[in-house]
């Protein structure tokens, strides 16, 4: 698609939401960036922006402190085919409590930075069919979601990602995280790999799946209740190293590790250290 015949379907989308906002008795202007506004304060009753009677929505609409309500009107595989690449901010401080995501087509977008930081309220969501395989940016995706007590990542692809800063930060009731296959080897530096930030996960005990990539100084200390397993999960995504790199554990980990576990962070050339 070349950028007049982008620009066109832009305007005809915008056009579209803009005779359904009308429809539902909303006064839209022509500043696109209300319409966000205008949207969420329909309560009732869908509109005709597609096909399918849902409002359609592009680049620059964001979800902001949206309840489920507003959300079910929103056509969000419809925007994605339409060239949006970020969903940054998209669900931030929203009221919603559950999320089933689980079919969107996420294969063009390239960042997922801040999506649903701040859903205090969300206690369950489904994103396990993502396709993240483009994506590049994470920081802050489900930053102090602090009602969520399970989150699945299995299918999450990030051979591209090298920004994962916060991802699950201060997600107080998280205990359970699927990560599939978690590859952190494209990021520039260590704070992109912190993804229990300096908060961390309090209430986490169970991490399961494949990590790798992991070369710079990592810090599990803000999680002081992984079991052995998850411990070893880290562990073992730990990159051979020649300058000497530190994995800092909670003490709490003391009893739970043996010997030959610590061994295979040293025998990579890392420095193992607790504190509290």
């Amino acid at each position: 698609m070349n950028t007049t015949e982008y620009i066109t379907q832009l305007s005809d989308i915008k056009s579209d939401i803009k005779e359904a906002l009308t429809e539902k008795g909303a006064s839209p202007s022509d500043d696109f960036k209300t319409y966000a506004g205008e949207i969420r304060n329909l309560q009732t009753g869908t509109g005709t922006g597609s096909s399918d009677g849902k409002i359609q929505i592009i680049p620059g609409m964001k979800m902001t402190h949206w309840d489920a309500s507003v959300i079910d009107k929103v056509d969000i595989p419809n925007v994605i085919r339409n060239g949006v690449t970020d969903v940054e901010y998209m669900f931030q401080n929203s009221s919603v409590k559950t999320l089933d995501l689980s079919s969107w087509d996420m294969s063009n977008i390239t960042s997922l930075g801040n999506i649903f930081t701040e859903c205090i309220q969300l206690t369950s969501i489904d994103v396990s069919n993502w396709d993240t395989s483009n994506v590049t940016f994470m920081n802050f995706a489900f930053y102090c979601c602090s009602k969520l007590t399970t989150l699945d990542l299995s299918s999450w692809d990030t051979s591209k990602c090298g920004y994962f800063y916060n991802l699950v930060g201060n997600c107080s009731k998280l205990t359970t995280l699927i990560l599939g296959n978690f590859d952190f080897s494209q990021a520039p530096e260590k704070d992109y790999i912190m993804i229990f930030g300096y908060v961390g996960c309090a209430s986490l005990t169970d991490v399961s799946g494949t990590v790798s990539g992991i070369k710079y100084d990592f810090s599990l200390k803000p999680c002081p209740n992984l079991t052995r397993e998850s411990l070893l999960v880290f562990i073992n995504g730990l990159d051979t190293v020649t300058t000497a790199k530190t994995l800092t554990l909670h003490n709490n980990a003391k009893s739970k590790l043996t010997e030959d576990d610590i061994k295979i962070a040293t025998d990579k050339g890392w420095t193992v250290e607790y504190t509290t």
